[in-house]
């Protein structure tokens, strides 16, 4: 959303990419098992910062999991 400040008009394949990038990560988060506000709260972080935010869910999805794996 913050692209969007400095954009004088919303350009297409952001209009389509933004909520498929929202799709994408609640499939990685809702495997995880996490609270419903905890998963609203990354979605919302991935929607305001776009493409960066959803590389920084994506390193922090990777981290959990192997935390997980390293716990069982």
């Amino acid at each position: 959303m913050l692209i969007f400040l400095f954009l004088p008009s919303l350009p297409l394949w952001l209009a389509i990419t933004l909520p498929v990038l929202a799709y994408v990560s609640w499939l990685d988060l809702r495997d995880l098992g996490l609270r419903p506000i905890v998963v609203f709260w990354w979605i919302l972080f991935v929607l305001i910062l776009y493409i960066p935010g959803w590389i920084v869910l994506k390193a922090w999805v990777i981290h959990r999991r192997r935390q997980d794996r390293q716990a069982t």
